[in-house]
């Protein structure tokens, strides 16, 4: 599951890879590049803001 998610990353341009000689394995290390660093920034901000609502419902629905 989490390996065809990180080939769809890189193929949209948001994650770049590398094989790593680590011993006698072969390691594939995958990055964010700049659009990948966006992305992760607004998804984060997008639910940031969703559980902030979230909670403040539940604080004001306690108060009545």
């Amino acid at each position: 599951m989490v390996y065809p998610f990180l080939r769809k990353l890189e193929k949209g341009g948001f994650a770049v890879s590398e094989w790593v000689e680590k011993g006698k394995r072969r390691l594939r290390y995958y990055s964010l590049t700049k659009r990948g660093e966006r992305l992760l920034k607004n998804v984060r901000r997008m639910f940031n803001k969703s559980l902030r609502e979230v909670l403040m419902d539940l604080i004001n629905h306690g108060k009545t």
